[in-house]
């Protein structure tokens, strides 16, 4: 049931930062959505882990069971859930009171536009509505389903890979970045890492910041493998767990940001769904089978080229993601929903155009 609640907080969550924030500060409130989100796993893993490892040292020397090892993880862990659940609570009654009284206004979003386009009903437009709307403009191919799914799939293999890097400096004793009493220091890692995207998307949009972080992570695996197996030292290893957290809310903020507007909740659910599923792939294939010699390799040549391997797939979703994705940044919602419609000049660029251009048909365009 507390899954089921957290799986409705994700989406509703997110569909509510995306529609509610402005053209400037949208890109920013979600990837800060998303820092809250990591910051919440490195709470939980500290949590679960610190029980644990308190167990683990109070039955040393002993044969204990799985019961007695994990006794009172799951009750600190409900504790927690809970006391968040009602913190969170209690700040949405004060949110409600606040709007009842004026002072914050939870129904209007920041983006003028699309203020304006919800109040007349003309937010859910379909193509060819906003095509028989617009005066004139150049239309090309609408390309707004094809680059969702795209990310849709783009999003679920990045993520795997996440999940598995993750698992693989937590469980392979070749590659256990730290001891399991201090594994938690991972997540806090990861944690900074999206703290220093929020300041990095400040600047530059959010496919320049997933194209740069993936390029970065090609040299850094390069740099790792060179540097690990001249020396054993994994300091790379965790300037990687950085850019992991530096590039996670990209491809989610991107994606909310190209979906048409009448489906962003299940899009999110969709996606939502995806990690889910490639959690338990990368956790059952790999993890689970403790036979598996890929996942626990320790010969340097296997592990040399599971590096290879991560990095041809990194270099594939950054080309992926560099040619097929619309520039977003500051851009209002809908004007970035025109774009992938396929409509490119709008109304405010008429006049840049050569009206000779347009009376000999040497520009294609429609006019209503």
């Amino acid at each position: 049931m507390s899954y089921v609640a957290h799986s409705l907080t994700f989406v509703a969550g997110y569909g509510f930062l995306h529609t509610i924030s402005s053209k400037g500060s949208r890109s920013l409130m979600i990837s800060g959505c998303c820092s809250c989100y990591l910051l919440g796993i490195a709470s939980a893993v500290s949590l679960i882990g610190g029980t644990y490892v308190k167990n683990l040292e109070q039955y040393a020397g002993q044969e204990a069971t799985t019961e007695q090892l994990i006794d009172g993880i799951y009750v600190n862990f409900a504790a927690t859930y809970l006391s968040i659940a009602i913190v969170m609570l209690a700040i949405l009654i004060g949110l409600k009171v606040l709007h009842v009284l004026g002072t914050v206004d939870m129904t209007n979003s920041l983006d003028n536009d699309l203020r304006i386009a919800n109040a007349n009903g003309s937010i859910f437009e379909s193509r060819a509505d906003v095509i028989k709307r617009l005066q004139f403009f150049y239309v090309i191919k609408n390309q707004q389903w094809h680059v969702t799914l795209l990310l849709l799939f783009v999003e679920a293999i990045q993520y795997a890979l996440f999940i598995y890097l993750v698992f693989w400096f937590a469980l392979n004793d070749a590659m256990r970045l730290d001891e399991l009493a201090h594994i938690d220091s991972m997540f806090w890692v990861i944690f900074a890492g999206s703290v220093l995207a929020i300041v990095c998307l400040c600047f530059y949009s959010a496919k320049v910041h997933f194209v740069t972080t993936q390029l970065l992570l090609l040299l850094l695996t390069v740099l790792a493998m060179i540097i690990y197996s001249a020396t054993s030292s994994k300091v790379t290893f965790w300037l990687l767990l950085v850019l992991f957290g530096m590039g996670y809310s990209s491809l989610q903020i991107v994606l909310l940001e190209v979906t048409h507007l009448r489906f962003t909740e299940c899009i999110i659910f969709v996606s939502y769904t995806l990690k889910l599923v490639s959690t338990s792939i990368v956790y059952y294939y790999f993890v689970a089978n403790v036979n598996n010699s890929y996942f626990y390799a320790k010969d340097e040549s296997t592990l040399i080229a599971q590096g290879f391997v991560y990095m041809i797939i990194t270099s594939l979703l950054a080309l992926v993601v560099g040619m097929k994705v619309p520039r977003t940044h500051r851009s209002k919602l809908l004007d970035i929903q025109h774009e992938v419609y396929g409509i490119i000049f709008m109304k405010h660029q008429i006049e840049q155009l050569n009206v000779r251009w347009l009376n000999d048909g040497t520009i294609p365009t429609i006019n209503q």
